[in-house]
């Protein structure tokens, strides 16, 4: 038996690294076709109506359709604006409109913030505090696999603050890592400092929460121990529940009173950050929503800083249906809690791996 499964072994080296070669192969002819194509790349971007809502459908795996999710995210950002104001005037910024009112307890708590030299220290800090204070929470059990806290290699930067890389869903003694931005080495003093007024010391909470703890790092771990009939729902995952499941961590860490207002004020305008994220995804690719557009809707509608808004362009122009799982995932689940409270512990949510979340009530069942 053991020699057959030494032979065995050494066929199935042999295959993959044939594929290997081959997939090396071909990645070095793409890169080439890229750079010959780019003078000469001038074709359309955004999708189409038709065929942006056919990909949303086949994306999200959600019975909600592509108007019912745009219906839902203008709602719930007039509801988020409104939530808003209130905390902004518990910290006492009263006066003026809600919008003047909002902006002026944004721009204070974005006093606060870190920079390229300490952005990392800062981020491990926020997260020792996250871990002790979900686990005190008893409302998860944390799985025990290692991960790393690194910064995000320089060709990355530029689009988002931060990543979640986990590690293999079949790996033995991989590590999961978790990747913070600082900026990128050309950007100017004026761009670095609205991107880390953005990235604030309250936001970092909130970031922390939704790529490590209880986020991405938690439940990735959660769902690489889950043991199906099959490999299938082990090496696959759904991405609505996956983004929702990290803005609902988010939710958790805002309600657990970790950081005061200033951290629920950051949790509500990243809530309105990810709900634009939807409107945006489908006003660009089933619409002709130009940059301009999507930049003043993004500063002035979401309150986002000028970095984060021509990131989040660049984004939407290099992706499509992506954008809008995190507001789908999130309105999901939180119509599962709904039904479902009062919740003691997420550990029964966590441990069926990471299906549509249109299927967990029959596996909760």
């Amino acid at each position: 038996d053991l020699l057959i499964k030494e032979v065995n072994d050494l066929f199935i080296r042999g295959r993959v690294a044939k594929a290997q070669q081959r997939a090396l192969v071909a990645w070095d002819a793409f890169g080439r076709h890229l750079e010959d194509s780019l003078g000469s790349a001038n074709g359309e971007f955004r999708l189409g109506p038709e065929r942006f809502s056919e990909k949303l459908s086949l994306y999200l795996h959600s019975p909600l359709g592509a108007e019912e999710v745009l219906r839902r995210a203008n709602a719930r950002l007039e509801a988020l604006t409104e939530e808003l104001a209130e905390a902004a005037g518990q910290l006492g910024e009263g006066g003026g409109s809600s919008s003047e009112r909002i902006r002026r307890v944004l721009d204070t708590v974005a006093e606060h913030h870190s920079n390229n030299q300490t952005v990392l220290a800062e981020a491990g800090a926020v997260l020792e505090q996250l871990t002790s204070a979900v686990d005190a929470s008893g409302l998860f059990t944390i799985p025990t696999d290692p991960y790393d806290l690194e910064v995000v290699p320089e060709f990355m930067r530029g689009t988002a603050s931060a990543y979640c890389m986990p590690a293999g869903p079949f790996e033995e003694g991989a590590r999961s890592k978790v990747m913070i931005s600082p900026t990128p080495d050309d950007w100017t003093k004026e761009q670095s400092e609205s991107f880390y007024r953005e990235v604030n010391s309250a936001m970092m909470v909130m970031l922390m929460a939704h790529e490590a703890m209880p986020g991405h790092v938690l439940q990735l771990a959660v769902a690489r121990a889950f043991q199906g009939p099959t490999k299938v729902r082990a090496a696959f995952y759904n991405g609505p529940f996956v983004e929702g499941w990290a803005c609902h961590a988010e939710r958790v860490v805002g309600e657990l009173g970790i950081g005061g207002l200033p951290v629920r004020t950051q949790q509500l305008k990243v809530q309105m950050r990810t709900t634009i994220n939807a409107i945006l995804d489908a006003a660009v690719h089933a619409g002709d929503m130009s940059e301009s557009e999507a930049v003043e809707m993004m500063t002035k509608r979401g309150f986002q800083e000028q970095a984060e808004a021509e990131g989040k362009w660049r984004r939407a122009c290099l992706t499509s249906a992506q954008l809008s799982t995190y507001f789908v995932g999130y309105t999901e689940l939180a119509d599962l809690f709904e039904g479902i409270a009062p919740i003691v512990s997420y550990d029964d949510v966590l441990a069926h791996g990471s299906p549509p979340t249109s299927l967990l009530p029959a596996l909760l069942s």
